[in-house]
């Protein structure tokens, strides 16, 4: 459900929905950024939007306030830790003369004054309170380092270390679950992973090799907490015949893939020459005269694009006949010979191609899939599915999503 739209000095159309984050559209509607609580938002309840006098979008969620700086992408981000007394806001924010920006909150009326852009914050960097390897929390004495592991800049991993830990605190002395907080592991992660309410991070499936964990407060402009996570390599005897023993047996997996597949599209192209042999000795017996073939084929094709019958889901190869006038035998064998399908398929690609021009119109935010389906031709959601998979290769939900029409993933 969309609960509000707002366009900015540049505009961008900014649209805020209750179950599906926040979308950018740019002015000439050419392209589209998605943020949701993994990239952007503490929450993927978007409220409201507001722009401030310096560019900076203001987004209003149920668990805080972000203030994006949308030419760099540097953003602030303000929660209940940060003086909101509540977590839901009324959808109307206003901005007055002076560039003071009004929320109506559940408990009062909050306003800021924006101060300039984005700046770097003077939150400290949050505070190491445990570091754990294999599930339990390591000493200095064990480890070989000169501090305590919550002081401790660089970390090694012995090759039998699997998953490696930490805990930490913001020092606010508020509720852990509250805060929000962005963590990345470079060398392994390519963006940074988002922590709603947890204090703790776990990563494991290291490879030999080194690591930088950076953790902050959400926020691009938030100091960062970093360590270095040093994994040693190990040259086991075992691991290089475990190493040898795994490429044989891929080897031989690819090989039986491979065989399968041979073996498969030898038994496709057996079938396809079974069928149109089987198709031409159908109708040995019956030739069509070339122009009575033409004839047939161009007054369906004009009647299909007239008409649309492939609309009704009850529709039979009897009812074209009777409206273009031409016996059933000599149609099926037009559209055998001719168009090289049957009368399903035929009626089927009509029924995918409308569904398809309904989509691009952007009905979908009226119908579900199903409804658009029956009103296509189709008499369930499972033939629909079938159907659309063997001409298109995709799914409806794949197919639309890559053509970048929004779907209800749930539906």
């Amino acid at each position: 459900m969309v609960r509000h739209i707002s366009e900015d000095s540049s505009g961008d159309i900014w649209i805020c929905s209750e179950k599906n984050g926040l979308l950018q559209v740019s002015a000439d509607l050419s392209c589209y950024r998605h943020f949701t609580e993994k990239n952007l938002l503490p929450d993927i309840y978007a409220i409201n939007t507001i722009e401030d006098q310096y560019g900076c979008i203001w987004i209003t969620t149920s668990k805080g306030v972000v203030r994006l700086d949308k030419q760099t992408g540097d953003y602030a981000m303000f929660t209940m830790n940060d003086g909101i007394p509540a977590p839901m806001f009324n959808p109307v924010v206003q901005k007055d003369e002076s560039g003071t920006i009004w929320w109506a909150n559940e408990k009062g009326l909050l306003y800021v004054h924006p101060a300039g852009k984005l700046a770097n914050s003077a939150i400290k960097p949050l505070v190491i309170t445990g570091v754990y390897i294999g599930g339990k929390r390591i000493e200095p004495n064990r480890y070989s380092l000169k501090e305590t592991p919550e002081y401790a800049q660089v970390i090694s991993l012995s090759p039998d270390d699997d998953t490696f830990g930490i805990r930490f605190t913001d020092l606010e002395y508020s509720y852990y679950k509250s805060g929000i907080f962005e963590y990345q592991l470079t060398g392994k992660d390519e963006t940074w992973n988002r922590l709603i309410g947890q204090n703790q991070i776990v990563c494991s499936g290291l490879h030999p090799g080194t690591y930088e964990l950076q953790l902050r407060k959400a926020g691009s402009l938030n100091p960062v907490k970093s360590i270095l996570i040093i994994k040693n390599r190990s040259y086991s005897l075992y691991i290089w015949i475990g190493i040898a023993l795994f490429i044989f047996l891929l080897g031989i997996y690819l090989y039986r893939i491979q065989l399968n597949k041979f073996e498969n599209q030898k038994e496709a192209i057996a079938n396809y020459l079974k069928k149109r042999t089987g198709a031409t000795e159908k109708y040995q017996s019956s030739r069509l005269e070339e122009r009575k073939s033409i004839s047939i084929q161009n007054t369906l094709l004009e009647y299909m694009e007239r008409e649309q019958p492939y609309l009704s889901s009850k529709l039979k190869l009897a009812d074209v006949s009777a409206a273009i006038k031409y016996p059933q035998a000599e149609i099926s064998q037009v559209l055998n010979q001719k168009l090289e399908t049957n009368f399903a398929d035929f009626i089927n690609s009509y029924r995918v191609k409308y569904f398809i021009k309904k989509a691009q119109k952007d009905v979908l935010h009226h119908y579900t899939l199903t409804a658009l389906s029956e009103e296509c031709g189709f008499n369930s959601r499972s033939s629909f599915f079938h159907v659309f998979k063997k001409i298109t290769g995709q799914t409806p939900t794949e197919f639309l999503r890559e053509a970048g029409i929004l779907v209800d993933e749930k539906e």
